[in-house]
């Protein structure tokens, strides 16, 4: 069939070439990539119709894969518009010729992805659709209601440093036009520009079958929640078969933030939420189950406890930690240690080992600590009642700090900090903590 159709979407009737699919090419992958990274460095062009876009381009990637060909048995195709946010059912869907992407690229586009926060974002705001012009902003983005501050910056950085066009001295080895950085936007991706198809399963709502306003934002929230339940779905089949065990580690961590923001708050309810619980449990299985006696770095299970949003979930995976903890023999990363504290204390995990094993590591690297590594590991260790394994090797750090050194520190922050500690740590050390 001719791909060139003549589509209605509203009011508006006009010829336009359809996507086959969404990264046919390589180049259409790295157009894709660039400028998911892109929008990261510049939030101010994310409007609402990109988030969307950018969710059911993220599924349609993983529903074009070869690896997953076979799991498909699409029920109904629509064609998204991004343009108008309309999404009209149809029969038609021609053949994709989609380019494979690789785990380790897909991981990397997630954490982009992640910095985003699509999803998220349209939850938490008003309309989704309304102006399409404006940047989609989180106001509860900023609330600190987490005892914790900033735990999740080092989990969620770069592993190295993206020099950018107008970061870099520009010398005359740079000069010629095959010498860009490639953080430039030299186009958008298809999506953004044409319809293109979405798959999915099942048989479409009759209310939904077809949304041709884009004031129906109930009804695009309706298709988007089964689009993500889907995706998620995929994604845990794509890791569990192709991924390695640290991708498997870090696809539920930026999956979460893509869903929940860097909060990770959520109702436990909705079918998009339970659809994440699956991936967690059978990427964690997939972890623990067949990683005897095999190497996992304390990055990759950092990652993997502070994904997990469930109590009762969490207690298996802090025990393989344990047991991981008190095998190594190597140094561990005191930002590591900090997160795996944090998430095995806020589930009230309390193996006595565990914590003494830690609590070795922290003594022998205290002098190295940040203020911020500081407070976060004696709250940890003061939240299962172990506080008094690690407080005096602590206590004699933050004393060493000068007021400028706790300057990037949120005070609201050092305040409910210095609450919480205040029967664990001296009188001085409480006063050094609030800035008194």
């Amino acid at each position: 069939m001719n791909p060139l159709k003549t589509l209605t979407y509203g009011h508006v009737t006009a010829k336009k070439t359809i996507n086959r699919g969404v990264v046919e090419s390589r180049h259409d992958w790295n157009v894709l990539y660039n400028y998911a990274k892109h929008l990261a460095k510049d939030k101010k062009e994310l409007t609402r119709a990109k988030c969307v876009t950018l969710m059911f381009t993220l599924y349609e990637l993983l529903v074009e894969q070869e690896a997953l060909s076979d799991q498909r048995k699409p029920k109904y195709c629509f064609l998204w518009n991004h343009n108008n946010m309309t999404a009209i059912t149809t029969d038609y869907r021609p053949d994709s010729t989609s380019c494979n992407v690789d785990p380790a690229s897909l991981i990397r586009y997630l954490r982009y992805m992640s910095r985003l926060k699509p999803y998220y974002r349209l939850s938490r705001s008003t309309h989704v659709t309304g102006t399409t012009v404006g940047p989609l902003k989180c106001d509860a983005e900023t609330a600190n209601k987490v005892g914790y501050d900033k735990m999740f910056l080092n989990l969620l950085k770069e592993d190295y440093y993206d020099g950018h066009l107008y970061n870099c001295k520009i010398s005359k080895s740079h000069i010629g036009p095959l010498r860009i950085s490639s953080d430039i936007l030299l186009a958008y991706p298809k999506a953004f520009t044409t319809p293109i198809y979405v798959e999915l399963r099942g048989e479409p709502n009759d209310q939904i079958s077809s949304i041709r306003d884009a004031g129906d934002e109930d009804d695009i929230i309706k298709l988007l929640d089964d689009c993500v339940c889907q995706l998620i779905e995929l994604l845990l089949i794509y890791f569990s078969e192709y991924g390695s065990t640290t991708h498997r580690c870090m696809a539920p961590m930026f999956l979460a933030v893509i869903l929940y923001g860097t909060k990770l708050q959520h109702s436990k309810k909705s079918a998009v939420d339970k659809a994440y619980r699956r991936l967690h449990q059978g990427l964690s299985n997939a972890v623990t189950s067949g990683n005897k006696g095999k190497y996992i770095s304390f990055r990759s299970i950092a990652y993997l406890l502070n994904s997990c949003l469930y109590p009762a979930d969490i207690k298996p995976l802090c025990d393989f930690a344990a047991q991981k903890i008190l095998e190594s023999t190597e140094h561990i990363p005191m930002e590591w240690l900090e997160n795996i504290c944090f998430a095995s204390s806020k589930a009230h995990y309390k193996n006595d080992s565990f914590y003494e094993s830690i609590s070795k590591h922290v003594i022998e690297q205290a002098g190295c600590a940040s203020p911020q590594v500081c407070l976060n590991l004696l709250w940890s260790f003061a939240r299962v009642g172990k506080g008094d394994m690690v407080t005096d090797a602590l206590e004699r750090r933050l004393a060493e700090f000068t007021t400028e050194a706790f300057a990037g520190i949120n005070p609201a922050f050092r305040k409910r900090a210095a609450d919480a500690l205040s029967q664990h740590v001296s009188e001085t050390t409480s006063s050094i903590i609030a800035g008194r």
